[in-house]
């Protein structure tokens, strides 16, 4: 659910667009989201519109000069997708949140760029 039908359709055009149509892309799930990982997103990344329901019982979307985060949060788990236009936004991205709610460790590749950053971060390169 989202505030109204426009907000809605923005935010399935961002979730494409910012996360889903890049080339640079891991995703992981993890533990549910906690109030210091979401107060750490928000002081870090402009937060982009909440929307409620389905997948999650809400979804964050964040974004950022080298990239964006969607996460799908829910009770039980949070499923977050990172995303950039590069091996090095990735990186960036990866980078300033990879200790939140012990995130880094949850994340795996679905993409080949993705694949590459995690192994170089994971010290695998």
């Amino acid at each position: 659910m989202a505030a109204s039908f426009s907000v809605y359709v923005y935010s399935c055009i961002w979730d494409y667009r910012e996360i889903f149509g890049r080339a640079a892309i891991v995703q992981g799930q993890n533990r549910p989201l906690s109030q210091p990982a979401l107060a750490a997103l928000s002081t870090t990344f402009d937060e982009e519109v909440r929307t409620h329901g389905w997948p999650g019982s809400t979804q964050f979307r964040f974004a950022g000069e080298s990239g964006a985060i969607l996460i799908w949060s829910s009770q039980d788990q949070a499923d977050w997708f990172i995303a950039a236009a590069t091996a090095g936004a990735l990186k960036s991205m990866l980078t300033a949140i990879w200790l939140l709610d012990g995130v880094g460790k949850a994340l795996y590749d679905c993409s080949e760029i993705g694949k590459i950053v995690l192994n170089e971060i994971r010290g695998k390169a």
